[in-house]
């Protein structure tokens, strides 16, 4: 077998495994890949600020516009798994936060 014919071979069995792979149940890290993969595709734009307030406060927003509700809910899920200063509004997921640890309602508004 040459180099070539041996690639070609291993290409071959590759793609297959692939299709194995994808045949098994999901775990809960691939249903979460698959919901940031959605967001992703629906993804319009994004914004962030940062502002400095009194006393030494410091704040931030970051507005990511999607293509609709259903996925703008499901991207604000994925998100507050780490972060508790994720919303869907409307369209749009905001982060945002201060640096005393609360979340700016303001920045939540439509």
């Amino acid at each position: 077998m040459t180099s070539n014919q041996a690639q070609q071979q291993g290409t071959a069995d590759g793609a297959q495994g692939r299709g194995k792979i994808g045949d098994q149940h999901h775990s809960s890290a691939e249903l979460w890949c698959d919901g940031v993969c959605a967001a992703v595709q629906q993804w319009r734009g994004d914004g962030m600020w940062v502002y400095d307030g009194p006393a030494g406060l410091k704040a931030f927003a970051w507005r990511i516009e999607l293509g609709d509700e259903a996925t703008a809910l499901r991207a604000a899920q994925l998100l507050t798994v780490g972060l508790t200063g994720a919303r869907q509004v409307g369209t749009r997921v905001v982060v945002a936060g201060i640096s005393d640890g609360h979340a700016p309602t303001w920045a939540f508004d439509p």
